[in-house]
């Protein structure tokens, strides 16, 4: 075969294959650019990445499963235990020393988080007296009231100020034996309060307001449980076997709370908190001044006989953070009200110089435990 034979052969070739290769550059050419468009037809090439992309998209779900699966139950508790007593009881030999406030505490609390700002809360106690004198009965046990409360959203000034306000809702229903003996129906508060942080401390105040509402303005007993002979100290008779005695309970109030709060050596925590009250009574017209049982001696000293009472609480508290979930407090609280007994001067609120053996400072121990 001449050379020209063979040279003939080998185009006849190169020609007959030339559709195919014409038919398959263009086509490897459009899928390397539309892929990178990202609308190529399904060809190899971008079969190869669709693949990757529902690889990444399984990627994705088991992330947001994952995630979903790791997010925090909603119900949290917490339960708390603790002792208090008198500071006389432990600072006075005096054999006339109060020791009445030897008592024990148990609490129990719940909170649900409905959602990223929003939770509820509800909590109880139980109180017992450890000593033989205490309260009415000798080591009597007592039930608080039930407390719920809404945790509302809030806002923080991040630019400029770094503030936090925080609003807050409560109700309280009467369980314990004093709400009970009240005539108490329920009782609602509303809070703001406003905190700021530098660093390891902690600054808040808090303004507070209340409504409670009552069976009777006053205490109501049974009049058939009673030998009332006349209207001594405000006992009166207030409807058909029933008997008023003295006092008028609180229909509504203000507070103003100031607080502080310091951490130190990863673990410890020192707080302070001081809280004034203002109360105001029901009206209903036998607490005005010209009222003919008024104590006159109190008129004859310049001292008003008003809807109005006011007090002072002042508290230290010393914390440890044992672990995650458990922590141990030891604290002291002192309430009053704001003047001394002279009515003039102001009352230290941190600690009782005033009345010795009936100092009303309480000292507290306590655990908490939240879950």
């Amino acid at each position: 075969m001449s050379r020209l034979t063979v040279l003939g052969i080998v185009l006849c070739a190169l020609m007959a294959g030339g559709p195919a290769f014409a038919q398959q550059a263009p086509a490897a050419v459009e899928v390397v650019g539309v892929s990178g468009a990202g609308g190529a037809p399904l060809v190899q090439v971008q079969g190869d990445q669709v693949a990757e992309g529902e690889e990444e998209g399984e990627g994705d779900a088991e992330a947001v499963v994952e995630e979903e699966e790791e997010a925090p139950f909603p119900v949290s508790g917490s339960v708390s235990v603790g002792g208090s007593f008198g500071a006389a009881s432990v600072l006075s030999n005096s054999e006339f020393t109060q020791t009445d406030f030897f008592s024990s505490r148990v609490g129990l609390g719940l909170n649900y988080t409905v959602t990223e700002d929003i939770s509820l809360s509800a909590g109880i106690g139980y109180s017992k007296f450890l000593t033989e004198d205490g309260s009415v009965f000798q080591r009597e046990g007592r039930l608080s009231d039930t407390d719920l409360g809404v945790g509302l959203p809030g806002w923080t000034d991040e630019e400029y100020t770094g503030i936090s306000i925080a609003p807050g809702l409560g109700f309280s229903f009467p369980t314990s034996d004093l709400s009970i003996a009240e005539g108490k129906i329920m009782a609602v508060s509303a809070d703001l309060s406003f905190s700021r942080s530098f660093g390891g401390l902690s600054l808040s105040y808090s303004f507070g307001a209340s409504k409670n509402w009552h069976k009777f303005t006053s205490v109501v007993l049974d009049a058939d449980e009673l030998d009332v002979i006349a209207r001594a100290g405000g006992v009166e008779n207030v409807g058909s076997g029933l008997v008023a005695i003295d006092g008028v309970l609180p229909s509504f109030g203000f507070s103003h709370s100031f607080g502080a709060n310091f951490g130190f050596l990863d673990d410890f925590s020192a707080g302070l908190s001081l809280s004034y009250f203002d109360d105001f009574s029901y009206d209903n017209g036998t607490i005005l001044k010209d009222d003919e049982f008024t104590p006159t001696i109190l008129e004859e000293q310049g001292l008003d006989i008003t809807r109005r009472s006011q007090g002072v609480s002042g508290g230290l508290r010393l914390g440890y953070k044992i672990n995650d979930w458990l922590s141990a407090s030891a604290s002291s609280s002192t309430s009053g009200s704001i003047f001394a007994s002279d009515g003039k001067s102001i009352r230290f609120p941190f600690w009782d110089f005033e009345n010795g053996i009936s100092s009303r400072t309480r000292l507290s121990l306590g655990l908490s435990a939240r879950y």
